[in-house]
Formats: C-alpha cells, sequence, structure tokens
C-alpha cells in the first residue's frame, strides 16, 4: 500500500501512472472480471434512444456468477439544440454504440488518456480527452454514419443517464440482510468545447470521465495489452 501512495505522488506523467497502475487493478478481488460486470449491467433498457412523456425509472434484475442485482435506470434529461425544449430520454444502441467506441479509443491510447480522482468517492477514475471529428471517424469505421449533432446527443445522453447498481447479501455473523447501492452516471464529468462554425468536429473537444466499473475494465484490458507486449519483447530478444 505504501508503494502505492507513492507511485500516486511521484512526479511521474498521468500517462505512464496509468500504464503502471493498470496490472495493480486486475490483482484487487474486488476489481477482477469488472469488465463481465459492467457490461451485464442493463444499462441500456430499449433498442433505440426513447423519449418518455413523464419522469420514470426502470428495475431491471440481473445475475452474475450467481449473485443477484437489481439496477435502476433514471432518463436522462436533455435540451434540443434545435428547439430548446427539454426531454426526458433513455439511451439506446445508439449511446451504446458510442459509448463502446470511447472505451476502444481509451484501450487502444488513440487519444490522450489519464487517471484521475472522484473527488466525490475517492476512487480513481479513467478520463479521455477527444475530438468530435476522431470519435465519429472511429463510428464510420464500424459502419456507423452518425452527424456530428447525434453524437453530441448521444453524448449528453450517456452523460446524464444514472444508473444504481443493488446488491443484496447476507451477514454472516449476524444473519442480517445487508443492500449495497451503487450510483453512477454512464459517463461523468463531461466537458465539451466547441467553436461556432466548425462542421467537422476538428475543433469540438471533449473531456469524459467513464464509470468506475468500466474504469477498471479499462485498466484491465490495459494490462493484458501490457503484458502481450511485455512478452513479445521478451521473444524477440531471446531470438535476436
Amino acid at each position: 500500500m505504501r508503494g502505492l501512495l507513492q507511485l500516486n505522488n511521484s512526479d511521474m506523467s498521468e500517462e505512464v501512472q496509468l500504464e503502471l497502475l493498470a496490472p495493480w487493478y486486475t490483482q484487487r478481488p474486488s476489481e477482477s472480471r469488472t469488465l463481465d460486470f459492467f457490461d451485464a449491467i442493463p444499462k441500456y433498457p430499449f433498442p433505440t434512444t426513447t423519449t418518455i412523456d413523464r419522469a420514470e425509472r426502470i428495475q431491471a434484475p440481473f445475475t452474475l456468477r450467481g449473485k443477484h442485482y437489481v439496477a435502476e435506470i433514471l432518463p436522462a434529461q436533455i435540451k434540443n439544440a434545435d428547439t430548446g425544449q427539454e426531454r426526458l430520454v433513455f439511451a439506446g444502441a445508439r449511446e451504446e454504440l458510442v459509448e463502446r467506441a470511447l472505451r476502444f479509443i481509451a484501450v487502444q491510447q488513440i487519444a490522450k488518456t489519464k487517471l484521475t480522482q472522484d473527488v466525490q468517492t475517492g476512487r480513481q477514475a479513467v478520463t479521455i480527452f477527444f475530438s468530435l471529428s476522431m470519435l465519429r471517424r472511429h463510428l464510420e469505421q464500424l459502419g456507423h454514419g452518425y452527424k456530428l449533432s447525434e453524437i453530441k446527443e448521444a453524448l449528453d445522453i450517456l452523460a446524464d443517464t444514472r444508473i444504481a447498481v443493488e446488491e443484496q447479501t447476507i451477514e454472516a455473523k449476524t444473519g442480517r440482510h445487508r443492500r449495497t447501492r451503487d450510483f453512477a452516471s454512464i459517463l461523468t464529468h463531461y466537458t465539451a468545447s466547441t467553436v461556432d462554425g466548425d462542421t467537422t468536429g476538428d475543433e469540438a473537444y471533449v473531456a469524459m470521465t467513464f464509470h468506475p466499473a468500466a474504469t477498471a475494465a479499462i485498466l484491465r484490458r490495459l494490462s493484458k495489452a501490457l503484458f502481450v507486449h511485455q512478452c513479445l519483447q521478451t521473444s524477440l530478444l531471446t531470438i535476436l
């Protein structure tokens, strides 16, 4: 633990910290296999982005490795860019594609990615810095040609869609039922800087922080990539 504190407080760059911390995250029992957990959360209850008339929340039970959870999804409240009217919206397939694309970009280090700290929980989080044109190009490569306005709306929805995941357990000593509830939006700490007249998204810069479970998933993927890279280097040195 002392080594970890020294690592976090050192003068090394955030990018180096991210690379070095990746293996540590995978060694924590509570963080292992969190990629499966994050993807198991039913974050997208509808196949398409769905507008509703009044505020309501959806409860969706799910099971993972024998443990039972209940996810409570609250709709995002966004403003229509053209009319200025407020809407209540549940995320759909478009938002899932955008969120997965951002995770891919973070894991592949295509965009600048660094560790930040959640001021409320103290947990480490991954923040990604990207342009809208970068995100749109990646989505186009996957066969999804969204307009810039559609990508912006998807990011707004992801940033405001809140999910509470509750786990019920039984205390070994007392036999009492304990409920643990974790509440966060799919993507958090959303900051965007745009200029008028930018039709390509090249000058639209965004910083966005991932959900805590997605952060652990990204770091797990990074640790795998780092391990493979180190194995390849070792193999090449052996051959040479």
